[in-house]
C-alpha cells in the first residue's frame, strides 16, 4: 500500500488542504501551528506523520535547558514542539532542502519562537557537496539517494553535507542532550560523521533514532553497523518502537540508546 493510499484518504479529509493547522502538544495540550498548504503536510502535522506515539516518547526525554538535535527535521514538527513545550532549550533543526528548511523558519515566526536554529544541510562522515532527491515541502521525504517506490522523490537539487563532529570542532553547534535522527537510510553515515562526539565527556544522553530496513542497505549499510559504532562509544539500548511504513512499503523501527553513566 504506497504513498497514493495516504494522499487519497487525506484529500478526502481535505479537499482543499487549509492554509495552516493547529497541533495539540502531546505534553502541555498548547495549541501549536504549522503550515499545511498540502496533504503531506497536513498528514505531517495533524497525524504527526503517522509518529505520535515516537512525538511524545521525544518530547518525554527532554528536559528544560537542554540542547536538542533535530537531524531529518523535515518542515520541524518535532522541532517546533520541543521549542515551544520548553523555552529554555535551543533546537538545532538539521534539513538539507532549502524550501524545506525554509518551512522550519516561517512555522517558527508563526508561533512566535527563536530558540530554533535551521542548519541547512545534510549530514554524513564528512563535509561535502552533494545531489538531494527531493519533490519539496509538497512531496515526501528527501533523500541522498532515490528509492524505488511510488511517488518517491524524482526532482534533484545541489546541497551542502557536513558532519556533526566537524560542526561541534569549528563552534558551529554545541553539543547536545538529546538526538533525534531520522535520515531516510543515512542512518550510518550520520554516526560516522559524529564518533569522535559520542565518545566526549558531555555526549549527548539520549540518542532516538529511526532505522529505514530497506533504505538503509541501500545506502551500503546495516542496523548492524550502526549498533556496533553505538555501542563502541559507550551507549546502551534502552527500548524500540515499530511501525510498518505504508508510504515506502517498508518496516521502519525507532530504538532508544542513552550514554552508559
Amino acid at each position: 500500500m504506497g504513498p497514493n493510499f495516504i494522499l487519497k484518504l487525506f484529500r478526502q479529509v481535505f479537499p482543499k488542504p487549509p492554509d495552516t493547522c493547529l497541533v495539540v502538544s502531546p505534553v502541555t495540550g498548547q495549541e501549536v501551528s504549522f503550515y499545511a498548504e498540502s496533504q503531506v503536510e497536513a498528514y505531517r502535522t495533524i497525524q504527526f506523520g503517522g509518529e505520535r506515539e515516537l512525538v511524545e516518547l521525544i518530547l518525554s526525554e527532554v528536559k528544560d535547558d537542554d540542547v536538542v538535535w533535530d537531524i531529518g527535521s523535515n518542515i520541524g514538527l518535532v522541532s517546533i514542539l520541543v521549542a515551544v513545550n520548553f523555552p529554555s532549550t535551543k533546537v538545532y533543526a538539521f534539513e538539507p532542502d532549502p524550501q524545506i528548511a525554509r518551512r522550519v523558519n516561517e512555522n517558527a515566526e508563526l508561533n512566535r519562537i527563536s530558540n530554533v536554529s535551521v542548519m541547512e544541510c545534510a549530514l554524513a562522515e564528512k563535509p561535502s557537496k552533494s545531489i538531494l532527491y527531493t519533490d519539496g515541502v509538497h512531496g515526501f521525504s528527501p533523500s541522498l539517494k532515490p528509492h524505488e517506490y511510488a511517488d518517491s522523490p524524482q526532482q534533484t537539487c545541489d546541497i551542502v553535507v557536513e558532519s556533526i563532529d566537524n560542526l561541534v570542532q569549528v563552534g558551529r553547534i554545541p553539543i547536545a542532550n538529546v538526538v533525534k535522527i531520522d535520515v531516510e537510510g543515512a542512518e550510518l553515515l550520520v554516526l560516522i560523521g559524529m564518533k569522535r562526539t559520542l565518545t566526549l565527556r558531555n555526549a549527548p544522553r539520549i540518542l532516538i533514532i529511526e532505522f529505514h530496513s530497506k533504505f538503509i542497505g541501500e545506502m551500503g549499510g546495516s542496523i548492524d553497523d550502526c549498533k556496533q559504532i553505538l555501542v563502541e562509544s559507550g551507549y546502551c539500548f534502552q527500548k524500540s518502537m515499530s511501525r510498518h511504513n505504508k508510504a515506502s512499503d517498508q518496516h521502519e523501527s525507532h530504538e532508544i540508546w542513552s550514554k552508559k553513566q
